[in-house]
């Protein structure tokens, strides 16, 4: 009986050091996975913040382009305006 008992217990053993490494394995793939998505995550966003840093430029230089036209653009009826009460 105690033979009996001591390879159930064995066979349980075994199984249960299979369960834990399995479980193990899962758990390092589950970190990878977490991490690579992590990392591309980290990758999108540092783009997203580029492309952005460079799209507020892009509207700062045309707004700036866009004002110095209507600067000389009143400048030009300021002139007209002059010349006609003359």
């Amino acid at each position: 009986m105690l033979k009996r008992e001591r390879i159930t217990f064995e066979e349980k053993l075994i199984d249960s050091d299979r369960k834990v490494l399995w479980f193990e394995q899962e758990m390092r793939k589950v970190g990878d996975w977490a991490r690579k998505r992590q990392s591309e995550y980290n990758q999108a966003a540092s783009n997203f913040q580029k492309l952005l840093l460079e799209a507020k430029q892009e509207t700062v230089e045309q707004t700036n382009n866009f004002n110095l036209d209507l600067a000389s653009e009143l400048d030009s009826l300021r002139y007209e305006a002059a010349e006609l009460t003359r």
